[in-house]
């Protein structure tokens, strides 16, 4: 998946807001993270650009596209 959102196929991701703790930070707009590959070795770097609250079956067929996992990655 790190290698998805280096090479720009995978542009989003969903979590579900009741497995969030209490007072554990929800996702903020210019938030940077460090995306690190399955090994803990870091990728690249990602932010934030757009938060949204919805229920599932209102997430969008773009949306779904944007995640990207399907996409695979080309050799």
């Amino acid at each position: 998946m790190a290698e998805l959102i280096r090479i720009s196929k995978k542009t989003a991701t969903t979590s579900a807001l009741e497995l969030y703790e209490k007072n554990e930070p929800k996702p903020k707009v210019g938030t940077y993270s460090i995306v690190l590959d399955g090994s803990g070795a870091p990728v690249c770097i990602a932010q934030t650009e757009r938060v949204e609250i919805k229920n599932f079956n209102k997430v969008t067929d773009d949306h779904a596209y944007l995640e990207g996992e399907w996409n695979g990655i080309e050799a």
